[in-house]
């Protein structure tokens, strides 16, 4: 584990303010999640009532027997989906 080595202007010696340092990028790390998750629901609402049973097994099925790439897949619905 590295330590993030900072001088003290006060004392002139460099103190270890690991804790600090955790803190602080669980913070952001926080504040990230927080904000991502609000991406994800906004997208994943926007797709409520455009996709069928029919249509989610399509795209499942090519994906696993279809050799296609699930990026692919799902660009590609969303084009079509004027989402995108």
């Amino acid at each position: 584990m590295r330590a993030l080595i900072i001088s003290n202007p006060k004392s002139g010696t460099s103190e270890t303010m690991l804790g600090e340092v955790i803190g602080t990028i669980e913070s952001l790390y926080e504040e990230i999640i927080i904000k991502k998750t609000s991406e994800i629901g906004d997208a994943l609402n926007q797709l409520a009532g455009k996709i069928t049973d029919e249509q989610m097994s399509e795209l499942n099925r090519r994906v696993a027997y279809g050799n296609e790439r699930a990026y692919d897949v799902a660009k590609d619905f969303l084009e079509q989906e004027g989402l995108l």
